[in-house]
């Protein structure tokens, strides 16, 4: 049995911020679990104990300890998580280009890592962490979350214009959009583009839209109880063929399409880890 809770706060972090989240619940019977890249950045805050342990795709028997308070970048590998940290469970989910106005560094710097808040914030993260554990009610949690931001909200960050208008193309059709038209549109050169993109969402042009569409096709085939036909799906999401579409799906998951639907939870980006890796 467990609760799971979502809120959207209001502006101006609803600009920045896709949603909280708080689960609570018994802990997962298994010991890892694999977490799904989707291209976003996200503060993951361990209520239940002042630990949160991580892996990544290339190491992912040797986990690394963290503070109960974690920042964890734009990846485009999966990451493997202690269930031990499942039992109470909140955070932050922002949006694409979102993250920057709360942080000190670059989207870009976070690509495929994990950072301590406190190595971010400093004593404002201990404190916020005091604070949300003394809390008990989640509207409560939630809501010293959200006077934490707003309190770090640099009101004075302005995007380059670029990334909403790209992250708009992007994100309606990722795999059809054309990256040289986009420049096109813009009217700067791509290195450029390419760069204001990944310092703001952590990710480079081409591989954050391959990133969105692996995410639509999850969504698209995490519920299916039937066979499914994998070459009319690799059509369907602007794949080659069917051999493209399990080369990507294997470089964002680690695994292979039917591993993942045979392994697959009720939250799409999260694989229980039933055996060793």
């Amino acid at each position: 049995m467990f609760i799971h809770h979502h809120a959207v706060p209001a502006l101006p972090l609803a600009a920045f911020i896709e949603n909280f989240w708080m689960y609570a619940g018994e802990p997962p019977t298994h010991m890892l679990e694999r977490r799904l890249p989707d291209g976003l950045i996200e503060l993951i805050i361990n209520l239940h104990a002042d630990q949160i342990q991580v892996a990544d795709l290339y190491a992912p028997n040797r986990l690394r300890s963290y503070p109960g308070a974690i920042v964890r970048g734009a990846h485009a590998i999966p990451t493997f998580i202690a269930t031990s940290c499942m039992i109470t469970v909140m955070g932050v989910q922002f949006k694409s280009g979102g993250a920057l106005p709360f942080l000190s560094l670059s989207a870009s710097e976070l690509c495929n890592q994990v950072i301590a808040l406190e190595d971010i914030w400093g004593e404002t993260a201990h404190k916020l962490y005091e604070q949300l554990q003394t809390a008990i009610e989640v509207e409560e949690r939630f809501a010293i979350l959200e006077h934490a931001l707003c309190l770090r909200l640099n009101v004075a960050y302005s995007p380059h214009p670029s990334v909403p208008f790209a992250l708009t193309q992007f994100q309606r059709n990722p795999g059809s959009t054309s990256i040289a038209r986009i420049v096109g549109q813009l009217g700067i050169s791509q290195k450029h583009f390419i760069q204001v993109f990944r310092d703001a969402t952590g990710l480079a042009p081409k591989q954050f839209c391959r990133i969105q569409r692996f995410q639509q096709l999850l969504r698209s085939i995490a519920n299916s109880a039937d066979e499914l036909n994998w070459t009319q799906i690799a059509l369907d999401w602007g794949y080659f063929d069917q051999s493209h579409l399990i080369h990507d799906f294997q470089n964002f998951a680690g695994l292979a399409p039917g591993a993942y639907l045979a392994g697959r939870s009720q939250f799409h980006n999260h694989v229980p880890l039933l055996e060793q890796v």
